[in-house]
């Protein structure tokens, strides 16, 4: 199955555990798949273990996830069962998306591109800091074809 372009984005969470997720981005349509937490790569892999909390096998669970959703139409209602903390937001839901070029510290120095602010018709905002190196242009990009706003902070 062809997958739609996509990027990653680690949601930041202040009561819980940090979420990294592959967002696909369609025609007026962001459906984000969880495949990791905290330990989203071998840098944050071997960060955590320098900090006492080696985690073990987070590396292979998200090769695992990467594969699972290979297979699964990201528009579909199905993939919202796949993990509970998965997402759909339709064009029509979101009033903005803004980009800020300042790197996170969040991630405790390891490499990112900024992050990406959804605000929703609702009032409710979701974080995406853009780990390691990705092409922001080219996300920027991604999400205006597929008719969302976007601005840069």
């Amino acid at each position: 199955m062809t997958q739609p372009d996509s990027f990653y984005g680690l949601q930041p969470r202040w009561l819980g555990l940090d979420r990294f997720y592959k967002i696909y981005v369609t025609p007026r349509l962001l459906s984000g798949a969880r495949v990791a937490g905290q330990a989203y790569d071998a840098q944050a892999v071997e960060a955590m273990g320098r900090a006492g909390y080696p985690p073990t096998g987070a590396i292979q669970k998200r090769a695992e996830r990467e594969i699972m959703y290979s297979s699964v139409d990201p528009t579909s209602s199905a993939f919202l069962t796949l993990d509970k903390h998965n997402f759909q937001l339709h064009a029509s839901e979101v009033a903005s998306i803004a980009f800020s070029a300042r790197k996170s510290w969040w991630t405790g120095g390891l490499p990112n591109k900024g992050v990406l602010t959804i605000l929703k018709n609702d009032g409710t905002t979701s974080r995406f800091i853009l780990v390691g190196e990705q092409d922001v242009s080219r996300i920027q990009r991604l999400l205006k074809v597929a008719n969302f706003s976007v601005h840069a902070d």
